[in-house]
């Protein structure tokens, strides 16, 4: 009879655990931060975003130039530069909690109705398309276009500005997702309960001293 009380607890238990899981960012904000920034301002392949800026859009600063929404603007205390704004984005996109980080899965052998996670949300790749995103704003790919559609077009400079800066956030956002398909709990509908690879990849890279962080980004 103890025996039998004992299984059925045990059973009760596993089924009060499973029925509850821990929101999933695929790497925590602040590294989403890290490599987008890093992203921006080194070459990736033969290519640069500060040569490109600089060659293709005007922008003499490149990376640093500066892109304000409205005057005085700041990110963490820092100017609004355009790396800073990719990293931003990369930020944002897991904001608000829980709203839009459910959507960060993809499972690619499941078709499309059902390779997000638990089947319930959106694929990141469906997401990334969504031009009805709520909450958090409208960053899918076809709105980052339009933006930098508009930055291009608008002939009044503070426009033109604030159409840029919301296309190197929306960048930022679009490089999360795929940032997010990196980790393999979130292409196989891991959910992840009780081991956080997110918090020990961020505490690995804060780690200064850790012999290995020779090769990581700051």
């Amino acid at each position: 009879m103890r025996i039998t009380k004992c299984i059925l607890k045990i059973f009760i238990v596993q089924i009060i655990l499973s029925s509850f899981f821990l929101p999933c960012y695929a790497l925590e904000k602040p590294t989403h931060f890290a490599i987008n920034e890093y992203i921006a301002k080194d070459e990736t392949g033969e290519f640069s975003l500060g040569e490109y800026l600089k060659e293709e859009l005007g922008f003499q600063e490149g990376v640093n130039t500066i892109l304000e929404q409205f005057e005085g603007q700041k990110i963490d205390n820092k100017d609004p530069t355009i790396f800073r704004w990719l990293g931003y984005g990369g930020k944002k996109e897991d904001e608000p909690f829980l709203l839009r980080s459910v959507r960060h899965f993809h499972n690619p052998l499941k078709t499309w109705d059902e390779a997000g996670l638990k089947g319930i949300w959106d694929s990141s790749i469906i997401w990334g398309q969504r031009t009805d995103q709520w909450p958090g704003g409208h960053y899918s790919w076809q709105d980052v276009r339009g933006y930098f559609y508009s930055a291009l077009t608008s002939e009044d400079q503070t426009t033109r500005e604030n159409y840029f800066a919301e296309t190197y956030r929306g960048l930022g956002q679009q490089m999360h997702l795929i940032e997010d398909a990196s980790v393999p709990l979130h292409t196989r509908d891991d959910i992840h309960i009780i081991f956080n690879y997110e918090k020990w990849i961020e505490a690995f890279r804060t780690d200064r001293d850790h012999p290995e962080n020779q090769y990581i980004f700051w």
